[in-house]
C-alpha cells in the first residue's frame, strides 16, 4: 500500500492467465489468523470481529491440504498466499477465487468440542474442495461449461480422497460411498437425468449444470477411472502429467483421456465416453453358467427404476463400455470389460467352484447397479462377513434397491 497525499494506492502483483470469473476483492473488517506451509505458502483465514476462535481448525485443515496437493500433483501452488475469508452472506455457499477463497461463515468456523461428526466432515470437504479448485479449475479450466465436471468432479473426489490421507481416521471412502455414490444414483433415476458433458451455447442455461451430476456422478467417474488404470500411483502420475501439460489453459474431456492413456496402456477413451455421454447408468446381472460352475454370465442393461427385475432382463441392451471389477473366494480383482450392445459376456474362472462366492463390482468402484441370481446371492450372505465394508455396501444397496429375486 502506497499513501500520497490524493489518498492511498494499492498495488497488487501481476494477475496470472486465469479465467475472469475467477477474480475476486474483498472489502470489511476483519480479523485473521495465519500459518505457513512448509514450501512457504502463507494461509490466512478471515473472519468477522470477535469470531477467532472458531477458524483455528479451518487453518490447520487449509495448510494440510495445501501441502498434500502439492506434493501429489507435483505442481507447487502458484500464488505466495491462500486467503480464507468467512462472510455472512453470499450468492453461493462457497466460491473458489484464486487465492482469495470466500465462503458462508459456518462453512469456515467450527468448534470441534461441540460439533458433531457430520457437521465436521461436511466442514473438512467444503475446505479441500475449494483448495483443489485452485488445480481443478483454476490452473487447469474446461474449454467450456459443457465440461464442468472436470473442474466440479475432481474437486468433489478430492474431499474423500484428501481426508482419507491427511486424517484417515474419519472413514472418508465409507462415507463417500453413502454421501456422494447414492446421491448420484438418486439424481440419475430421476426426472432430471441427463449425461454428464451437454453442450450449452450460451450462458443463459448455465445453471441448470451445477447439479449432482456434474459433482457427484462426476466424482463416481473420476473414482471408477482411478482404480481401472491399474494402481494409486498410475493414476497420481496421470493427474501430474494433466495438470502439468495444460498449466493454464483450457482443457476437454479428451485430454484426460489421453494422459491416463500414456501411462496405462488401456483404451480409456474407448471405455470412458459412453459414460460422459450417455444419460443414466446400467444394471448388470449375473449369473452362473448352467453346466460348468467355473463359468459367470454377465449380461448388462439399461437401469430404469421401478421396473421389476424381469422387465429390466427384458430392457433394451446396455450403451456402457463397462470396466467390471470381479473377486471372489480366494480370487484377487481382475477387470473384464463388458461392451456396448453386448448381449452378455461369459467369463470362465479356473479356481471358482459351486461352493465358493463371487462379486461384481468390487470395492464399489464402478457406477452400475448388480443383480446376482438366488444361489450367487445365497453364497454371498453366507460369506458376509469376508466382505469389505465397500462391497458389504454395495450388496445391500443393490438388493435394496434391485431386488433379490
Amino acid at each position: 500500500m502506497c499513501r500520497t497525499e490524493e489518498g492511498s494506492w494499492y498495488l497488487f502483483e501481476t494477475t496470472p492467465l486465469m479465467s475472469t470469473y475467477l477474480l475476486a476483492f474483498v472489502i470489511g473488517g476483519f480479523e485473521r489468523v495465519e500459518g505457513a506451509t512448509k514450501s512457504g505458502v502463507k494461509v490466512s483465514v478471515y473472519t468477522p470481529p470477535n469470531e477467532m476462535p472458531e477458524i483455528e481448525f479451518c487453518l490447520e485443515i487449509a495448510v494440510r491440504t495445501l501441502e498434500f496437493l502439492e506434493d501429489y500433483l507435483g505442481v507447487p501452488y502458484c500464488f505466495p498466499k491462500l486467503d480464507l475469508v468467512a462472510v455472512h452472506k453470499m450468492d453461493a455457499g462457497a466460491m473458489e477465487n484464486w487465492g482469495c477463497i470466500v465462503a458462508f461463515k459456518k462453512f469456515l468456523t467450527v468448534e470441534r468440542k461441540y460439533s458433531r461428526t457430520i457437521e465436521m466432515d461436511y466442514f473438512m470437504k467444503i475446505i479441500v474442495h475449494e483448495i483443489a479448485h485452485m488445480w481443478y479449475g483454476n490452473l487447469v479450466t474446461m474449454d467450456w461449461w459443457a465440461r464442468l465436471w472436470l473442474n466440479e468432479g475432481f474437486a468433489r473426489y478430492m474431499e474423500t480422497f484428501v481426508l482419507k490421507h491427511i486424517y484417515p481416521s474419519l472413514g472418508s471412502e465409507e462415507r463417500f460411498l453413502c454421501k456422494v455414490m447414492e446421491k448420484a444414483f438418486d439424481h440419475d433415476h430421476s426426472f432430471c437425468q441427463r449425461p454428464v458433458e451437454m453442450e450449452y451455447k450460451n450462458l443463459n442455461t448455465k445453471g441448470i449444470i451445477f447439479d449432482s451430476t456434474v459433482y457427484n456422478k462426476g466424482a463416481c467417474l473420476v473414482r471408477m477411472l482411478s482404480d481401472y488404470v491399474g494402481s494409486e500411483e498410475t493414476f497420481r502420475k496421470a493427474m501430474q502429467n494433466y495438470i502439468k501439460e495444460y498449466s493454464y489453459g483450457n482443457v476437454v474431456t479428451a485430454d484426460l483421456w489421453n494422459e491416463c492413456m500414456k501411462v496405462s496402456n488401456l483404451p480409456i477413451d474407448q471405455v470412458m465416453d459412453s459414460w460422459v455421454k450417455n444419460k443414466g447408468h446400467p444394471i448388470v446381472f449375473v449369473e452362473r453358467d448352467a453346466k460348468d460352475p467355473s463359468m459367470i454370465v454377465l449380461t448388462q442393461r439399461n437401469y430404469v427404476r421401478g421396473l421389476s427385475i424381469g422387465a429390466l432382463k427384458d430392457a433394451e441392451p446396455g450403451k456402457w463400455n463397462i470396466p467390471v471389477k470381479i473377486k471372489g473366494k480366494g480370487i484377487e480383482g481382475f477387470y473384464v470389460n463388458l461392451l456396448p450392445n453386448e448381449p452378455s459376456k461369459t467369463i470362465t474362472i479356473e479356481t471358482l467352484d459351486a461352493t465358493k462366492w463371487i462379486f461384481i463390482n468390487a470395492d464399489r468402484v464402478g457406477f452400475y447397479r448388480v443383480h446376482y441370481s438366488c444361489e450367487l446371492l445365497d453364497l454371498l450372505m453366507q460369506s458376509f462377513s469376508e466382505l469389505t465394508h465397500a462391497d458389504r455396501f454395495g450388496l445391500l444397496s443393490d438388493v435394496c434397491l434391485c431386488g433379490s429375486r
